[in-house]
């Protein structure tokens, strides 16, 4: 099993005080940390980080390609992306959401992504990635087929 762990804008430092390792503790840290969790699950792991919302799009549209599960950490923009929310429904593939931090934001009552994805994991910090890769780990397991017409049913 293959999957993408996708960032957006914003969160090149985000979640790096929880790193398990000494020393190092940037972006490539915590994509090592991603690759190791993911070899611990028998998952492969790619992490990408785009900056823009168009570029996320893309990356997602061009994802059936390779993976076989999506998990997106897009930040602010999931209140506020709705090419991203149509990226992501369009996309074939078992998408999670996961929102390491737990925020109170003014807008947090109408989040977009969420929407589109199949889970949302809130407030878990790192844990949060190592529960969406078993999600989909588990998920792939059973035989679930990722071609779906609505978020629900995937």
């Amino acid at each position: 099993m293959r999957i993408l762990v996708l960032h957006g804008p914003n969160l090149s430092r985000a979640f790096l005080r929880d790193l398990p390792t000494e020393g190092q503790k940037d972006a490539d840290a915590f994509a090592a940390w991603l690759v190791a969790e993911g070899e611990r699950q028998g998952i492969q792991v790619d992490f990408d980080r785009r900056a823009g919302e168009g570029e996320l799009c893309q990356a997602i549209e061009e994802a059936p390609e390779v993976y076989d599960g999506i998990i997106v950490s897009v930040g602010l923009l999931r209140y506020t992306s709705l090419p991203l929310w149509g990226a992501l429904r369009a996309c074939e593939l078992p998408c999670v959401e996961v929102v390491p931090l737990r925020e109170r934001l003014p807008m947090e009552r109408a989040p977009i992504v969420p929407r589109a994805c199949l889970a949302e994991i809130s407030g878990m910090g790192l844990f949060g990635y190592q529960a969406a890769m078993e999600f989909l780990r588990l998920r792939a397991a059973r035989g679930k087929k990722p071609v779906i017409t609505r978020p629900s049913d995937r």
